[in-house]
């Protein structure tokens, strides 16, 4: 996380390699959705030049003292997108979900969910109720490492004041066999 140019550009050096410049503020949720975003940059001309855009854009429509900075991270390898979230509802309670993700995850709305908390023999119930399972199965995605995501998930506690009412992590590229997986986005609402 950085509040400078100059960090960023640090931030990314020190990375060596490809990054990703992502605006960091409660009322910029969708990032993307606000040019928030900034992916693939390579060198010092290009972080600059991502970090002041991204900057510019989210300040056209959201207020400029709810930017808390940029998060400067490594530029993830493509996998397969899944989603995993929790949630509280207001019957149910905490519940947990994974589906297809990325950036049409509501369009797609391969989604399923259960009661949290689950284990990962549960998460891999889950995961086998999804239209994509076969792609998942066929790829031979690191589908143990996504449902121990799952199940970890459905079960953790933050410490933090207030209640976190959701989690959502997405995109979660989940990589062939042994490649495990990497979250590369996440966003949590907490109330007070």
């Amino acid at each position: 996380m950085v509040t400078t140019v100059d960090e960023a550009v640090a931030a990314a050096a020190m990375l060596h390699c490809a990054v990703a410049v992502k605006v960091q503020s409660p009322e910029a949720l969708h990032k993307r959705e606000v040019g928030g975003v900034a992916l693939g940059l390579v060198g010092e001309a290009a972080v600059r030049a991502a970090y002041d855009t991204v900057l510019d854009s989210v300040r056209a429509v959201v207020d400029p003292d709810s930017i808390h900075g940029v998060l400067v991270q490594e530029m993830m390898a493509p996998g397969f997108e899944m989603m995993v979230g929790r949630l509280v509802d207001d019957q149910f309670g905490p519940l947990i979900a994974v589906g297809r993700g990325g950036s049409n995850v509501e369009l797609i709305g391969d989604v399923v969910y259960d009661l949290a908390p689950v284990d990962a023999a549960g998460a891999l119930a889950m995961l086998r109720r999804l239209a994509c399972w076969p792609l998942l199965e066929r790829e031979q995605s690191s589908i143990d490492a996504l449902a121990q995501l799952v199940a970890h998930v459905s079960r953790m506690e933050l410490p933090i004041e207030g209640e976190l009412t959701e989690l959502d992590l997405n995109p979660v590229m989940v990589y062939p066999q042994a490649g495990g997986v990497a979250v590369v986005d996440a966003k949590a609402i907490v109330t007070q």
